[in-house]
């Protein structure tokens, strides 16, 4: 199955995580397991040497967009409603 993950094309930060999160392909998914996601971060966004950090912050404004909800104070996270990628 492909990923959602970019390739090649730049993303924001933003659509970069909603990706991630969508190539988990579930509704419940843990801080650890987008953090598996850090290497093809990286490599969209050679610049950022917190990729962790970043990752972290951009949940946190999902969050405040109503897109995910914060499940636990233990990395845990649930998807509230899906978001459609711009294509390109």
């Amino acid at each position: 199955m492909p990923s959602a993950l970019p390739k090649a094309e730049k993303m924001s930060w933003r659509d970069a995580v909603i990706a991630a999160i969508s190539d988990l392909r579930r509704d419940t998914f843990t801080l650890q397991e987008l953090y598996g996601s850090a290497d093809h971060l990286a490599g969209l966004f050679p610049a950022n040497m917190n990729i962790e950090a970043k990752i972290r912050q951009q949940l946190q404004y999902l969050r405040d967009e109503g897109f995910i909800d914060f499940v636990d104070n233990r990395g845990t996270y649930r998807v509230r409603r899906f978001v459609s990628l711009p294509t390109r």
